[in-house]
Order: C-alpha cells, then structure tokens, then sequence
C-alpha cells in the first residue's frame, strides 16, 4: 500500500474493509474534540457530586445526563446517575445504568455491589448473590458487598455461607463502624442458633 501524503491519516476502522483516508487536520480536530469531550465529562461529573452532597440532587441528575453525553465511555457518572435513579425507586434505570458502567469498566467493584443492591430488590436474589461475588473479586474491592452477601445468605438460610461472608467484612471493615459491631452481633447470633438447631 503507498504512503498517504503527509497531509493524510489513514483511518482504520473496525474491520480492514473499513479502512480510509482523511485530511490530517480532520483526524487532529477529532481526537481534540474526543480529549475536550473526556475532560468536559469528567469535570461535570465532579460538579455532580458537589451538587448531590449539597442535596441537589436534580442539578446532579443533570450533571450526570450531560456527563453521559459528553463522554457515554465515563462510568462514573453512569453509576453516580444510577444510584440517584436506585434512591428514587426506579429500579429497572438504575441497572441499566449500572450494566453500562460494567460495560465500559468490568472491573468497577462499586457498580458490581450497586448492580447485586437493585438485583436484590428486584428479588433476584441468585443474580444478587453473583454481583456480591464479583464485587469482591474485583482489584479494589468493595467491603459492603461481604455485608450484604451475608445478610442475603442469611435471609435465604444458608447460614454457613453467611458466617463466613460476615466474618471476611469483620476483618477487612473499619473496627469502629456500627456495621462492624452489627455484624459480630449476627455471626454470634447465627452460631448458637446454628449449635442449638445441631443438637
């Protein structure tokens, strides 16, 4: 294939067949216009949450919607739109949302745990179980989701499998967080209930 003149960029699209020439100068607004759209996203996902922690939460919506169309690729703001959605009860926005950040990040362990909240609201309770799970397996992973996978378990009887997820939250969580405390409550409770169902 000859060189394209030093005034052109060869675009490779998706499949060779896609392939074509544009001016150098149209590939270069582009990728500018692409940086500036990034930037501009992530700055109104910032102001986003300011304005949810200001308890503005429809000025965030907002934030977050125009967030999306700057960059659809910004999971954050996917998730952060996708929790007001899950606090307003509309339940069925918020996972799509929550899948679209997944989509673009499938190691977000926060959009895992928010995914497995809405699943079980939804009384999904094994796909619950699963978004706990990889929540956890993520590289940072979300704390929250071994609480929430015991308080699952626990609810669906199985509850050696919420002995150990309490116990794991136990020894990863803050020490002096109520949840904490809660949490050894339960594991002590399920135990002698465990000891005296067993005798």
């Amino acid at each position: 294939m000859d060189k394209p003149p030093e005034d052109k960029v060869v675009n490779i699209g998706k499949n060779s067949g896609d392939a074509k020439v544009i001016p150098f100068e149209k590939h270069k607004k582009a990728k500018i216009n692409a940086r500036r759209n990034i930037q501009i996203s992530k700055g109104l996902s910032d102001r986003g949450m300011l304005q949810e922690g200001w308890g503005r939460e429809d000025d965030a919506m907002e934030d977050y919607e125009k967030a999306l169309q700057h960059s659809p690729d910004n999971a954050e703001a996917a998730v952060n739109l996708g929790t007001i959605y899950f606090r307003r009860g509309k339940l069925r926005e918020a996972r799509e949302l929550y899948k679209q950040a997944l989509d673009i990040d499938p190691k977000y362990s926060l959009a895992w745990f928010n995914l497995g909240n809405v699943n079980e609201e939804l009384h999904s309770q094994q796909e619950a179980l699963i978004c706990y799970e990889r929540s956890i397996g993520c590289p940072t992973p979300y704390p929250a989701a071994y609480y929430n996978m015991a308080v699952l378990n626990q609810k669906m009887g199985n509850i050696m499998q919420a002995i150990i997820s309490y116990k794991k939250f136990i020894d990863i969580a803050d020490p002096n967080d109520s949840s904490t405390e809660t949490a050894r409550r339960n594991v002590e409770r399920l135990i002698k209930g465990k000891l005296v169902t067993e005798e």
